[in-house]
């Protein structure tokens, strides 16, 4: 007979070493649907934000990294301040986090 245990199974995780002086690192884990959802569609416009960036697409880039980044399985929550001012991430980076998430998530 076979067996599935699904408590034993290791969840795929893309690991995040934050700017903080404790260099916290994150296990982030794959995103719900709606979460997912919310990434697809800010993605094709990254890089038209970059070039014509305001307060109320920076505050919502932030939000959205803080919600995947707080996706994961070491729980930890981050704000989108949390991740500007105390753990330094930024707003560059959010470049870098958002493609490495998505390439993440499609090759699992």
């Amino acid at each position: 007979m076979k067996k599935l245990d699904l408590n034993a199974l290791q969840r795929p995780t893309l690991d995040l070493t934050l700017r903080d002086d404790k260099h916290t690192e994150v296990h982030m884990t794959l995103p719900s649907t709606k979460l997912i959802e919310r990434l697809l569609a800010v993605a094709p416009e990254l890089s038209d934000i970059a070039k014509n960036t305001d307060a109320q697409s920076i505050k919502a880039l932030y939000g959205l990294a803080a919600d995947l980044i707080s996706n994961n399985e070491d729980g930890l929550t981050f704000t989108a301040e949390e991740l500007r001012d105390t753990y330094g991430v930024r707003f560059e980076d959010l470049f870098f986090i958002f493609p490495a998430y998505l390439e993440f998530v499609n090759e699992v």
